[in-house]
Order: structure tokens, then sequence, then C-alpha cells
């Protein structure tokens, strides 16, 4: 009889979990139901919509974001709306008539504004009718108001209208959504260029933010003899537990999978996410990019917490400037400090390069949410994952994870390491 005993060394060379400063660890927990966030709805992968309610967030899914706004400072018995800006309008249709209106033949062009108690928007894209040559006539126009309840209560609209190429206001305060150019009114001022509807700080509702989950995978193959001894489910759950955070951190630092795949996924190193507040006169030391960071962060919408992301090796040019606070690391001024080892060190930009040697970026953003599904351990049995033809037994461990956090506060610098 064969004794395999002397196998029972190689079942436990896996070290167990360790506790490291990762995005997972510093990042806010999120639950794997993502329809219980506010305005959330999963969607498709692709991208292309047709969101439904649904508990699969494997599938994708987008929230809105928690508005960030400073506060208002008024003077009493300020009575001023504080309605968010209404945006602009959509076009207007127009039907010319040969009948009721003395509009003389030609090409005549409109647009219409909405208004409210603040202001008024800017005018819609133009339409253009045409009143048949030897004839006078009159232009029939139909608008719409805002959809959305809150925006549309008391709203009117100001119509501007002339031959095209000079356009003038020629009907204000309509609370329907129909006008009638008979040629009776002669044009006034021109369209406004700028919004002015929303209140003293005009709020608008940041974008929505959207996050595709993506397959964390680990695999062992080995030969079939003493196979079935093998720790497959340990071996496996340690090492993907070890594996999640780097990979977590990889694709919040690069969106490697979210490129390849055309994913809408934000992630911090996307063009146009971050803005780099590297000083014109070359990288500072790493503790004055901290400093900038973190005035960036303080002096966005209402202040208030978020993290600051940089590679491990910039960790010990920050020490004196962070505090231990159990498995995490916390600035002077309470931001999360993330040294995470999936992050390569490439800056911002829609080509991100690597730093010159001596020096490294560091990111600033909102609260990073985190969420990772439980460990699968496929196939379920031994036998199962048996090839008899290779005479090899592979199995492996799976388990979804995403991160995202809400776009509002991106920043990035690249500083000096000590030497």
């Amino acid at each position: 009889m064969v004794d395999y005993n002397y196998l029972a060394p190689l079942r436990q060379p896996t070290p167990p979990v360790g506790q490291n400063l990762t995005l997972l660890d510093a990042a806010m927990p999120l639950g794997t139901d993502w329809d219980v966030l506010p305005g959330g709805s999963v969607s498709s992968p692709d991208g292309s919509g047709g969101a439904t309610p649904s508990t699969r967030w494997t599938d994708g899914f987008r929230y809105l974001p928690e508005n960030q706004f400073a506060a208002e400072l008024r003077a009493p018995g300020d009575t001023a709306d504080d309605a968010p800006a209404l945006g602009t309008p959509p076009a207007p249709t127009a039907v010319p008539s040969i009948l009721g209106g003395t509009l003389a033949a030609a090409t005549y062009a409109y647009q219409v504004t909405w208004v409210n108690a603040n202001g008024e928007t800017i005018h819609s894209a133009s339409v253009t009718a045409i009143v048949a040559s030897g004839t006078t006539g009159s232009v029939a126009l139909t608008f719409t108001k805002p959809t959305d309840p809150q925006k549309a209560a008391g709203v009117t609209v100001n119509v501007y209208g002339n031959v095209a190429g000079s356009l003038g206001l020629i009907a204000t305060g309509l609370t329907g959504t129909t006008f009638t150019d008979t040629g009776a009114v002669t044009p006034g001022v021109a369209p406004p260029t700028a919004d002015t509807t929303g209140g003293p700080s005009t709020y608008a509702n940041l974008p929505w933010v959207t996050a595709i989950p993506f397959l964390i995978m680990v695999g062992e193959t080995i030969s079939t003899m003493g196979g079935e001894n093998w720790d497959f489910k340990g071996r496996l759950t340690r090492h993907l537990e070890n594996a999640t955070p780097a990979a977590i951190g990889r694709e919040f630092w690069r969106g490697d999978y979210a490129r390849a795949h055309s994913y809408p996924t934000n992630y911090l190193t996307k063009s146009g996410t971050a803005t780099d507040l590297t000083p014109g006169g070359g990288p500072p030391s790493a503790t004055r990019g901290l400093q900038i960071l973190e005035d960036a962060l303080a002096s966005t919408g209402y202040g208030g917490q978020g993290m600051i992301h940089c590679q491990p090796q910039t960790l010990p040019s920050l020490l004196r400037s962070t505090l231990h606070n159990d498995n995490s690391l916390v600035t002077m001024l309470g931001n999360a400090l993330v040294p995470d080892s999936g992050y390569d060190g490439t800056g911002p930009g829609s080509t991100p390069a690597s730093p010159a040697a001596g020096s490294a970026w560091m990111f600033a953003t909102d609260m990073v949410k985190v969420a990772v599904d439980d460990i699968v351990i496929l196939p379920d049995s031994v036998a199962e994952a048996t090839d008899r033809a290779t005479n090899s037994i592979t199995m492996r461990a799976q388990r979804y994870g995403t991160a995202c956090w809400d776009n509002y506060r991106a920043f990035a610098c690249r500083v000096l390491l000590d030497t």
C-alpha cells in the first residue's frame, strides 16, 4: 500500500492571510445588494443602458453620488428659490402657414428659453420655417416644459424669433406650450447666453457613477497522485484572499480591465478624471505634495475627508505626517492614506507613464467604496476537476469585486521621494 504521508509538508506552504494597508482595508464597504443605493440601478456591462432593478450586481451598477456643495450665506429675509438650474430646453417645432398673420415670405428662425423665479435659461437650438413666396402668413410654434415636476413648477417660456440669422424676443411669460408668430411683435432683446435659473449657489446634480465589477481568479494544477489529499479549498482561499487587495487596487488605479472591454467605469488615471496639481517648477517633496492634495480636498465643495493614494515606496516620506489608527493610516487632517500594493505609480492621462526615477505620483479622491463577493471554489469536487488525459487536477477560486468613488473630487501630484 502506498503511503502518501510524505506529501503532508507540501499541503501547508501557503502563508495565512495577512493584514495590509490596502485600498480594500481603508475603503468604505458597500454591500452586494446595489439596489439599496439611492437612485441606483443595475445596468448592462457594455454600458448600453436599459437598466432594470436587479440583485445581479455582477452585471454592473449605476448610482447618483452624494452632492457636495458649500453652504450658502444669505441676508436675513432672502426668499430666493433654491431651485437647480433648469438646463437647456429642446428646440421647438415650427409649422408655417399662408394664413393668420402678416409675415412676409421668408425663412424664419425661432428659439425658446425657460424662465423661473431666479432667471432664464440659455436658448434652445434654432428651428426654421419658410413662409411661401408671394404670400403673407404666420408660424405656429410648439414647445415643451421641464419634465421634472419640481423644476417645472412656475416655469414660463420666452420665444425669440425673426428672419433667420437675427433673433429677438417676441413673446414672454408664456404658461402654455404653443405660440403663433403673426408678425405683430417687433423682435426685441437677443436671447441670453447664460443660464441664471439656478439658486444662489446654482445646484447641479453630479454625473452618474457607473462601475463594472470584475472577476478575480486564482488556480492550481497538480498531479493526480495524492491529489485527493491536497487542501485545494484552504490553499486557494488563502491565495485569493491575499491576492484580492492588489487586484482591486490595480484596477482602481489603471483600469486595465475597463479599458480592454470599453466599460464606462472610472479609474484613477483615466484621462480627465484627476486634475494635475504638480507645481510648474517641478515636483515638490512628498510632504509638500500631501499638503497640496489635502488643501485641494478641503477647498472643494464642503471639504471633508477623502483619501490619499500612493505607492508603498512613498510611505517612508510621509510617516511624520500621518497617524496610525488600527489597521489604517490617517493624515493630520483626517484623510485616509492608502499605500496600496496594487498601484503601479503611473500618472493621470489617456496614456499614463511611470514618473522619472526618484519621484512618484500621489492622488486624492473622495472616499472610495469597495465590495467583494464571497469566494467560490470550482469545480465542486476533485473528481470533477480531474483530467485523466493528463493525469492532473485543476481547481480555481474566484470572486467578484469592484471599487468606485463619487468622482466629485480627484487630484494628482508628482512628488520627490526621500533618497
